[in-house]
């Protein structure tokens, strides 16, 4: 079996308009070519609220987890108090991708922001639930919901 991996970036193209972080996976097996699109990571801030979105999709592991680390960095340096990473279309999660959240939150709280999670699948919940990610994180079920925290005024 060959594979081939290519990542693009496809910023977006005005304010507001969300920065998308992309790896796809080329794979041939038995002269059989298939494409299989590992993470999508998007990103969108919430201007005036001081607040980035990151959304992913696909599987957090190894193979991808530098594409979160670049969009999690790029959060951290667009100056936002807060961050919120919606889980809703995750469908796995490794240890790779628990040490970044974890580093994630430790950069944010070190400049005096915050890391909010919303919307885990059973499968990710499970695993943050086994970690003990769930009494570390301040998780949200929904996205609108992490927003309307995010958005409130800090005590």
């Amino acid at each position: 079996m060959d594979e081939v991996q290519f990542e693009f970036n496809v910023k977006g193209v005005g304010l507001g308009q969300p920065k998308r972080f992309n790896r796809l996976t080329m794979v041939k097996y038995h002269g059989q070519i298939s494409m299989i699109a590992s993470l999508n990571v998007t990103s969108e801030r919430l201007e005036g609220q001081s607040i980035t979105i990151l959304r992913l999709a696909g599987r957090l592991d190894a193979t991808t987890v530098s594409q979160f680390e670049r969009a999690l960095t790029d959060a951290h340096h667009s100056g936002d108090r807060v961050i919120v990473v919606d889980l809703s279309d995750l469908t796995y999660i490794s240890s790779s991708g628990l040490r970044v959240l974890l580093t994630g939150r430790s950069n944010a709280r070190k400049r005096g922001g915050e890391v909010f999670i919303c919307s885990l699948r059973p499968p990710v919940r499970e695993v943050f639930e086994m970690v003990g990610f769930t009494a570390v994180f301040t998780i949200f079920d929904t996205l609108e919901k992490a927003i309307e925290a995010a958005a409130a005024p800090q005590s």
